[in-house]
């Protein structure tokens, strides 16, 4: 991406009469020039389509993949079959969880522009990660892309409640994604 994102796209909502058409309010043609209900209610499904095609299109620019079973209930097809069909909201590892995660997309590095921004996302990481479990450290890597952070509990039920809840969530326009990793793959310090 060039940084200009959806930007200069133009919502489907601008497009004269769409929003009726995505609402499933939008009046079908008839060549009777008579519509009942039943004529209505048969274009419910395209719109739904209509909107499902949009949302995949705007996430495929975003980089952003869908849910497996979102994409097959719709009949949508991926627009780039390389890109693996992802589930934001599913731990990376969760099948041999640790004390360790790393949290993936919770910030740029090349949008913050503040002075010590990488203290201020950190206190305000371990301000909502110590709900779930005791804290023994935080590392910001806040000098590589990514938007990563790892976060070592004390107990792996911490590591695990504060996972499932940051997964798939947004933070500042950005899903997260949450994976457990071990302590061999953690940075000695902030880079």
């Amino acid at each position: 991406m060039n940084g200009t994102g959806l930007i200069a796209t133009p919502s489907l909502i601008l497009i004269p009469g769409m929003s009726a058409v995505l609402s499933g309010t939008a009046v079908p043609p008839t060549t009777a020039g008579s519509i009942t209900e039943s004529t209505m209610g048969e274009h419910k499904p395209q719109a739904t389509q209509i909107a499902n095609v949009a949302e995949e299109a705007i996430n495929a620019a975003l980089g952003i993949t869908t849910n497996p079973t979102q994409a097959s209930s719709s009949n949508i097809t991926s627009v780039n079959p390389k890109i693996e069909v992802d589930d934001h909201k599913k731990v990376g590892g969760s099948d041999s969880p640790t004390v360790n995660i790393l949290v993936h997309n919770m910030y740029d590095k090349d949008e913050e522009t503040d002075e010590g921004w990488e203290e201020d996302i950190k206190q305000e990481f371990e301000e909502e990660c110590s709900k779930f479990g005791k804290l023994c450290k935080v590392i910001v890597i806040h000098k590589e892309p990514g938007g990563k952070i790892y976060a070592i509990f004390d107990t792996v039920e911490g590591a695990k409640s504060c996972a499932e809840s940051l997964a798939g969530r947004y933070f500042d326009k950005r899903i997260i994604r949450v994976e457990f990793v071990n302590e061999e793959e953690i940075p000695k310090c902030g880079t």
